[in-house]
């Protein structure tokens, strides 16, 4: 958002595609809460916000575009997904 206003939530409740900032209209941007780490210079644990960056699972990508040809007529999802897991251990792509 241009205006700087934050809108503090539990939840990743809102469409950030689909709603805009009432101030400016600008886009809403998530960050996250994480704990930061505990230094000498920083006795005791605080919280940092950072923008938040999509996740990129490979293994979701693999199982995405290989799961139609796995998962023929008969096979329980259960029993695709071990294949799965079989053949992307075997392509040895790094997570």
């Amino acid at each position: 958002m241009s205006c700087g206003y934050s809108v503090n939530r539990h939840s990743k409740s809102i469409d950030l595609n689909r709603f805009r900032c009432g101030r400016c209209g600008g886009n809403f941007q998530l960050f996250l809460n994480k704990i930061a780490g505990v230094t000498s210079d920083t006795p005791g644990r605080r919280t940092v916000s950072t923008p938040a960056t999509p996740a990129r699972n490979k293994f979701a990508a693999f199982v995405k575009d290989n799961y139609k040809y796995v998962r023929k007529e008969g096979v329980a999802h259960a029993d695709a997904m071990k294949e799965l897991g079989k053949m992307f251990a075997a392509t040895k792509i790094q997570t």
